[in-house]
């Protein structure tokens, strides 16, 4: 059986929709899922979701990398790029298995401005701190970062079309998942998250299903999606 394979972040990985997240505990109803597991049932696939929590696309990269020669002919690949805002530092603290660190922009406001908050500054000292935001206000921002990114997952795929795998490219930025039912939306706003609730995972899953369809139709050529949407799904 061929595998759906999904990269990406949040969007991807489900925010708020597992177990132990204040709106899946409270609001889950039978049946209920986030996208990539509708999905991967509507096509009768087996599921690779490798989707990311607060990920950056670098973290994107090397997972593609990390599962690339596990990705077969007839497979399905759906990319989600992420902010190209987003990057990635070694993890300060020294353990014997270092990992990376995503870094997000909007934390350098939030952390100068509310001392008493948990975050990073915790684990890094003042000059390194400094340098991040040196590093964000006088490079990062740049849209070429974000131009680098979608030239590299474009690229991807590619090459895994060469070996007659189906690939579908979308991104945060342009094909926004608020457009579809949020999780504030499912709770009266009882829980402020722009994240996808179970009705927008549903909705999402009619949308990709679409883009499936047309990948087929076209000999599994690669779809674009790096460009707004309109979403018919609400």
């Amino acid at each position: 059986m061929a595998t759906l394979w999904t990269f990406g972040d949040s969007h991807t990985a489900g925010y708020g929709c597992s177990p132990g997240w204040e709106y899946y505990d409270n609001y889950k109803k039978e049946g209920d899922d986030i996208w990539a597991n509708h999905l991967s049932n509507y096509l009768k696939l087996n599921l690779q979701n490798k989707g990311e929590n607060g990920c950056s696309n670098e973290s994107i990269v090397d997972e593609i990398i990390n599962n690339w020669d596990h990705i077969l002919p007839d497979d399905i690949v759906i990319i989600g790029k992420t902010y190209g805002t987003r990057f990635d530092v070694p993890n300060p603290i020294k353990t014997s298995d270092k990992k990376w660190i995503t870094i997000f922009p909007s934390w350098i406001d939030w952390i100068k401005n509310d001392k008493s908050q948990k975050n990073i500054k915790n684990v890094i000292t003042e000059k390194q701190f400094n340098s991040l935001e040196n590093y964000i206000v006088d490079w990062r921002l740049d849209v070429l970062y974000d131009k680098r990114y979608m030239n590299i997952f474009t690229n991807y795929g590619k090459i895994l079309e060469k070996k007659n795998v189906s690939v579908i490219l979308w991104e945060y930025e342009k094909n926004k998942p608020e457009t579809f039912n949020q999780i504030k939306h499912a709770t009266n706003n009882k829980i402020e998250d722009d994240h996808m609730s179970f009705k927008g995972h549903l909705e999402f899953t009619e949308w990709m299903k679409t883009l499936v369809e047309e990948s087929r139709q076209n000999n599994n050529k690669i779809i674009y999606r790096f460009k707004e949407i309109k979403n018919n799904f609400l």
